[in-house]
């Protein structure tokens, strides 16, 4: 049987860091990088079977936080969710099922909950089974990444051969990074099963900066990174630009979407208008920008 960890990177946040250790199974170790050392004692003394890390002095950036986190496993899988995620009542029985009934995999993804600020679900995502050797794994998201983190397992020695997170980034991609270099180097399997609840808030920093140059340069840089790693790997080295594009391209429409949804008609088109257009995109996904600023037109 293998054994599963759960390094959880936290700054700052006691109560959802606190439910979600209460929502994990006993027997699943747990690591806690706690950025910025602002636990008290006696949050610690409430879980004494998790093991914490203090970051003191000035916040580390994120994917720093992250990488302290999951450097802290020991167990043969890991997984990274954000301290105010969820877990539910068997995830970690389906988890433990998936990981023993594949054991040459190097990363298992499974399906979330979006969840809201109470914990309601509002949405939710599932893959569609399959088992994948590498670098064929990264076919289902090789326009994005649909799953995320606290329902993606790792094995930990693939990890430590990927170099965890990629701390370059500043907003956004590090997760789907590691995700999809993952998924090119390992065998993947997809479990369509739901195992956890992925929280989003409504004043979350993907909302507030999603529409942003900021957001679109981690993309862009995201982007340059997987097509050259993409040329190097005859199955998509024809592929890599427009794979490239495309999720650069998706990002645009979802910055897009976002401002015309809250009625910034003006703020879409300047932020149209400031943005590359992705024209190695393909051509359904550049009318779908397209039309988003379109529609601003008519509001």
């Amino acid at each position: 049987m293998n054994s599963i960890g759960v390094s959880i990177p936290t700054y700052n946040r006691p109560n959802e860091l606190r439910a979600l250790l209460r929502s994990l199974p006993a027997g699943v170790a747990a690591w806690v990088s706690d950025n910025g050392a602002l636990l008290p004692p006696e949050f610690r003394q409430e879980f004494p079977d998790v093991q914490f890390k203090s970051l003191p002095g000035a916040p580390v950036g994120m994917f720093a936080n992250w990488n302290s986190a999951a450097r802290m496993a020991t167990t043969d899988w890991v997984l990274v969710p954000s301290d105010d995620d969820i877990y539910y009542a068997d995830s970690f029985d389906r988890i433990g099922a998936a990981l023993d009934a594949h054991p040459s995999a190097g990363i298992v993804v499974f399906g979330h909950h979006v969840v809201g600020d109470a914990y309601e679900i509002v949405a939710s995502w599932c893959p569609e089974a399959a088992v994948l050797r590498a670098p064929h794994g990264f076919e289902p998201f090789k326009r994005g990444v649909h799953a995320r983190m606290p329902a993606i397992a790792f094995r930990r020695t693939a990890l430590e051969e990927l170099g965890y997170f990629d701390e370059r980034y500043v907003y956004a991609a590090s997760d789907s990074d590691l995700v999809q270099r993952a998924l090119l180097a390992y065998d993947a399997v997809y479990v369509p099963e739901i195992v956890a609840g992925y929280r989003v808030w409504q004043q979350g920093a993907t909302r507030t900066t999603l529409a942003t140059p900021g957001w679109l340069a981690d993309i862009e840089y995201w982007g340059s990174k997987m097509e050259r790693l993409l040329r190097a790997i005859p199955e998509y080295a024809g592929q890599a630009r427009q794979v490239r594009e495309e999720l650069y391209a998706s990002n645009l429409l979802a910055g897009l979407g976002l401002l015309r949804r809250q009625g910034a008609s003006a703020e879409c088109r300047a932020h149209f208008r400031r943005s590359r257009f992705p024209l190695r995109a393909r051509w359904t996904t550049q009318l779908r920008i397209l039309y988003q600023v379109v529609r601003t037109l008519r509001a």
